[in-house]
């Protein structure tokens, strides 16, 4: 490990998941979310600038 990265703070949360995910769009019985999306190389084609 360099001497830049050794005084790098990390910090961690925990948060409580819900028992029931049947209903999860994301791992749920008949998900909706089924893959990433990169925002920072989405392209807007609306038209607007």
């Amino acid at each position: 490990m360099n001497e830049e990265n050794t005084n790098e703070k990390k910090d961690f949360h925990k948060i409580k998941l819900p028992t029931d995910t049947h209903n999860c769009a994301v791992c749920g019985d008949h998900p909706t979310i089924t893959e990433l999306i990169d925002y920072e190389q989405v392209v807007c084609t609306d038209g607007v600038h």
